[in-house]
């Protein structure tokens, strides 16, 4: 018995251990000097095209990035940020070599327009949802009311009076949570909509002496201590170094 216990608080510990989530953030190699509200700033210009990223958040699903492309050329260069991407490495401790083999993973940033579409999809289901929801609700308050008709004149009750009062107010306070969850849902998917059509990167058509700024969301899948990663524009491949440092509670 004692033994199936400790079988069991060694298993706990071990889950509790592993639901612990570091802080992970990401430093330039080499350091920046260049810094903007708290955030490194690095650049990069290669073929008439300057990049000028900062790292913002590692959350939950996203490594973000804040990416601003400068066209310095005499030519169209279309910035695609569906093309973004980053690798990995390890530097091996036995031969302090890197390990190429992870390099060959890329890792690519969240493609704007897909997301805005599938958001645009929640919403529209949200809405058919909802409408289905009142059409059924009208169709039994419908029944309700000529079962009513077909027994008037029938006298009820008081403990049968209590009781449709009861299942009345019941009803009416399922149907005001109710839309009070739509309304919600739907202010939330809407900023939601919003945040994504207007703060994160898209896919331009950049002229010469333009720029743009937005928002980049790359997968969070950083396993290895050095991230690189690649922001090919036009003819240009920039590339930046970070190291992935780990902060725990």
């Amino acid at each position: 018995m004692k033994k199936n216990l400790s079988i069991c608080v060694l298993i706990i510990l071990v889950l509790v251990s592993c639901a612990t989530r570091s802080v992970i953030k990401l430093q330039p190699v080499p350091p920046s000097t260049e810094w903007y509200m708290g955030r490194n700033i690095l650049t990069k210009t290669a073929n008439g095209i300057t990049a000028n990223i900062v790292f913002d958040i590692v959350n939950r699903k996203h490594a973000v990035f804040l990416v601003e492309i400068v066209n310095h050329s005499d030519k169209v260069v279309l910035v695609d940020p569906r093309k973004f991407y980053y690798t990995q490495y390890q530097i091996l401790e036995s031969t302090k070599n890197i390990s190429s083999e992870v390099l060959s993973n890329k890792f690519f940033a969240k493609n704007p327009e897909q997301t805005i579409l599938e958001i645009e999809k929640e919403i529209a289901q949200e809405k058919a949802q909802y409408a289905e929801g009142e059409l059924a609700d009208a169709a039994l308050g419908l029944l309700g009311f000529i079962g009513f008709i077909a027994h008037i004149g029938e006298r009820k009750t008081r403990k049968e009076m209590k009781e449709d009062e009861k299942r009345w107010e019941k009803e009416r306070e399922n149907e005001e949570r109710e839309d009070e969850r739509h309304v919600q849902n739907i202010e939330y998917l809407n900023r939601k909509l919003d945040t994504w059509r207007n703060t994160t990167m898209r896919i331009t058509s950049l002229h010469p002496n333009q720029a743009m700024c937005g928002k980049v969301f790359f997968p969070r899948c950083l396993k290895k201590e050095f991230v690189v990663f690649h922001f090919p524009v036009g003819e240009s491949k920039l590339q930046f170094v970070y190291k992935r440092e780990l902060h725990y509670p």
